[in-house]
């Protein structure tokens, strides 16, 4: 089975990862290759399309950053790959990201995706990236039966999960919950 996971981060991504590596599945995350999540992203930024592919074809589950900026490719790639788009309220959403950058601070990886390092000050142009991803891969997998969008505050998403997957009694952790 092959997972890719397209919501951006701050969205549960590190829940539905952990769910699935519960239920045995092998996740790529920055302990896997012992790279960190810029690593990545600047692969992703080079255009370089020969290593990511190299990378998720190792895993059967890749989530957060870059794997959300080249599902169009990703689909191409592994034309049997189920994605999650997990979505969240737009403010919410922000409120958490600017929780993390106060207490991570600006990054390159927010750069390259954002187009600016923090979210601090630029709180429109941040909730305006955020929403036309939503938008463009909600157009993008309309009708694709290999798609599921779920937001993780609902109630019924464990389960939209577990049977989109085919896989009884997967558990989400709350990971990273605000409090």
């Amino acid at each position: 089975m092959k997972v890719i996971l397209i919501g951006f981060g701050r969205t549960g991504t590190k829940s539905v990862s952990a769910a699935l590596r519960g239920a045995g599945l092998n996740v790529l995350d920055m302990r896997a290759e012992r790279r960190n999540r810029t690593q990545l992203v600047r692969l992703w930024a080079n255009k370089d399309y020969d290593a990511l592919r190299a990378l998720a074809k190792k895993y059967e589950v890749v989530e957060d950053h870059p794997w959300p900026m080249i599902y169009k490719e990703l689909d191409e790639w592994f034309p049997e790959a189920r994605f999650i788009f997990m979505h969240r309220d737009a403010d919410l959403w922000l409120k958490s990201i600017l929780k993390h950058t106060e207490q991570r601070g600006p990054s390159e990886n927010k750069l390259h995706v954002f187009g600016i390092d923090t979210p601090v000050g630029h709180e429109e142009h941040y909730k305006s990236v955020f929403n036309a991803h939503r938008a463009a891969v909600r157009q993008y997998f309309e009708g694709h039966p290999r798609y599921l969008e779920v937001d993780l505050s609902d109630e019924d998403a464990e389960g939209r999960i577990a049977g989109f997957l085919g896989m009884a009694g997967l558990t989400l952790p709350h990971r990273n919950k605000s409090q």
